[in-house]
C-alpha cells in the first residue's frame, strides 16, 4: 500500500514546527545566562516602548520597506526551479525565529511573555500568512493559473501585504502599547 504525499503546504508546515523546536532547544541549551542577560535586554526596550510616542508615518515606511524586501525575494525565487527550497529555508528561518522569541520572552515574563508574542504579531500575520500560502499556491500549480485568474491571484497578495502592513504600522503598536501596561 503506498503511502500519501504530502502536499507542499503540509512539508513547509512541518518544516516550521521542526524548527520553531529547534530554536526552543538552541535557547534552552544556551539558556540561563543567555536569558538573564536578554532579561535585561527586554526589559529595557519594552519600558522605552511602554512610554515612547510611535511615529505611525515612519514606522509605516520602515515596514514597507521590510515587507517588500522579502515579496520581492519570496517572488525572484519562487520563479526559480529551487523554488521550494527557498521557501522552506524562509519557514524555517520564521520557524526558528518564533521559536526563540517565545522561549526568550516566556523565561522573561512568564505568562505574559506568551501574551507578547501572540500580541506582537497580531493583527497583521492574519494577512501575511494566507498571503505566503497563495504565493505558494500560485508556484507549486504553474500551468493552472493563467491570465486573469493569476493577475487576481497576485492582487489579492498584494492587498494582504498590504493590508499587513497597514495593520502593522498603525494597528499593532496601539495592541502593544496596551498589553505593556501589565508588564
Amino acid at each position: 500500500m503506498r503511502k500519501p504525499e504530502w502536499s507542499l503546504k503540509q512539508q513547509l508546515f512541518m518544516v516550521f514546527l521542526v524548527f520553531f523546536v529547534v530554536g526552543i532547544v538552541v535557547v534552552n541549551v544556551t539558556a540561563t545566562e543567555m536569558i538573564q542577560n536578554q532579561n535585561a535586554l527586554f526589559q529595557y526596550f519594552l519600558k522605552q516602548f511602554q512610554y515612547a510616542k510611535v511615529d505611525a508615518y515612519d514606522l509605516l515606511w520602515c515596514v514597507t520597506w521590510q515587507r517588500v524586501q522579502i515579496l520581492c525575494l519570496l517572488l525572484l525565487f519562487g520563479m526559480c526551479v529551487f523554488y521550494k527550497w527557498f521557501y522552506g529555508l524562509f519557514v524555517a528561518w520564521s520557524g526558528f525565529a518564533w521559536g526563540y522569541f517565545c522561549v526568550l520572552a516566556l523565561g522573561c515574563f512568564g505568562a505574559k511573555g506568551f501574551l507578547l508574542c501572540i500580541v506582537a504579531l497580531f493583527p497583521q500575520y492574519l494577512f501575511y500568512v494566507p498571503a505566503f500560502l497563495l504565493l505558494v499556491e500560485i508556484y507549486m500549480h504553474r500551468g493552472m493559473y493563467k491570465g486573469k485568474k493569476r493577475i487576481g491571484m497576485y492582487a489579492v497578495i498584494f492587498s494582504s501585504l498590504l493590508i499587513g502592513i497597514l495593520l502593522e504600522a498603525y494597528v499593532n503598536p496601539v495592541f502593544l502599547q496596551k498589553i505593556l501596561k501589565i508588564f
